[in-house]
């Protein structure tokens, strides 16, 4: 509101972005205001159930109170209901929010005009080129001076010659520089999970 507000400021294009505490709030604000044209979370998402170690979340006593907890603080329910751009880095360690949880506020938010990107083997922290990917993401859905990001496919698995092979594409008109498929087999574990995988 206050934002909205200040004469340098465009009503029309606010986004909001916030790493940690700050990108569950971002998330939850993206989902609950519809004047914000496009967001962006370091690190963490919504459903909390599927593995969260907040101290707020851990302190619920039952399923009761965990039922409050999704349908108010819980960020991923409001954007399931509208859909905004937005874009979450990842980091697959990170022993706040938990990858599964993180993945499935992705899967289920609105809109087709959402990413996530996974940083392998990083705690609560994302490289360089991480936290410049989700500053980027305002500069194409805010200031329009930016392509935007590529759009991948569904990541194809099939048994050829007696080999798995994977297959994607994507579209988009940015040159694509490299693309990187990490396999670790067996389930997605919560807290450093990852690094005890094949």
């Amino acid at each position: 509101t206050y934002l909205a507000q200040r004469p340098e400021a465009d009503p029309d294009r606010i986004g909001v972005a916030g790493s940690s505490y700050g990108g569950l709030f971002a998330t939850l604000i993206a989902g609950a205001d519809a004047r914000v044209k496009a967001g962006a979370s370091f690190f963490v998402g919504g459903n909390h159930r599927l593995g969260s170690n907040f101290p707020q979340f851990q302190a619920l006593r039952d399923e009761k109170e965990i039922e409050a907890w999704d349908r108010t603080i819980d960020p991923a329910w409001r954007l399931r209901q509208r859909a905004v751009p937005f874009i979450w880095g990842i980091a697959a360690n990170d022993n706040w929010m938990h990858l599964p949880s993180a993945v499935k506020t992705y899967e289920d938010a609105a809109g087709t005009d959402k990413r996530m990107f996974i940083v392998p083997n990083w705690s609560h922290g994302l490289p360089d080129a991480g936290d410049q990917t989700l500053l980027n993401w305002f500069d194409i859905h805010l200031r329009k001076t930016l392509a935007p990001y590529n759009q991948p496919s569904a990541l194809k698995v099939a048994n050829e010659d007696n080999k798995l092979v994977a297959r994607w594409t994507w579209t988009g008109t940015r040159r694509a520089k490299a693309a990187t498929l990490v396999v670790c087999y067996g389930a997605v574990r919560p807290w450093h999970g990852w690094v005890r995988r094949y």
